[in-house]
């Protein structure tokens, strides 16, 4: 997995770019035969609003090209491109040549969550490792996920707590006991 950070953006198109942003379908190749174990490659641009933030137009026109030879390759690579839903108009009028992939592979999140899936979401990468969350710190966790981002009915959170949830389970699980 490549995971592109917003940093990334102001790179492109220039020579002391990392060699991902100069030729980002050239790169995704070097890796494929470079690592023959590797049979596909998921590249992953979070928070990809950054790029209409602090980005100029060139930029995005470069990062619009270079993504589109990318998915327009025949090469095993999934692209996940991660935005804020105010940012999605603007994204399918900038990015014109991305748009075609864009409308066949989109998921849209919904604006709330409930209990049950603020409890899957939290446990269920755990379980597919083998680890459990004890009854009390999951329900703690959700609670405290509704709390801190409230939906418009109670007991739903909003989506918008899923990147600190995100943010709380990954140093949960770097702090965690060998076998819990």
């Amino acid at each position: 997995m490549l995971r592109v950070s917003e940093s990334s953006f102001s790179e492109l198109g220039k020579e002391s770019a990392p060699e991902l942003w100069k030729d980002l379908l050239g790169s995704i190749e070097h890796i494929l035969l470079a690592e023959p174990e590797y049979t596909r490659v998921l590249l992953v641009i979070d928070q990809c609003e950054e790029i209409f933030l602090s980005e100029s137009t060139e930029v995005r026109a470069l990062f619009d090209t270079q993504l589109a030879n990318l998915l327009s390759a025949s090469v095993p690579c999934t692209v996940l491109v991660s935005l804020r839903d105010v940012f999605y108009t603007q994204f399918m009028q900038q990015f014109p040549a991305v748009v075609p992939w864009l409308e066949e592979g989109l998921v849209n999140l919904p604006q709330t969550l409930n209990g049950n899936e603020l409890c899957a979401i939290v446990a269920e990468p755990a379980h597919r490792m083998g680890v459990v969350f004890e009854v009390i710190l999951l329900t703690t966790i959700v609670d405290d996920a509704r709390r801190a981002a409230p939906g418009p009915q109670g007991g739903l959170a909003q989506t918008s707590i899923l990147p600190l949830l995100q943010f709380c389970l990954f140093h949960l699980w770097n702090s965690r006991s060998e076998g819990s």
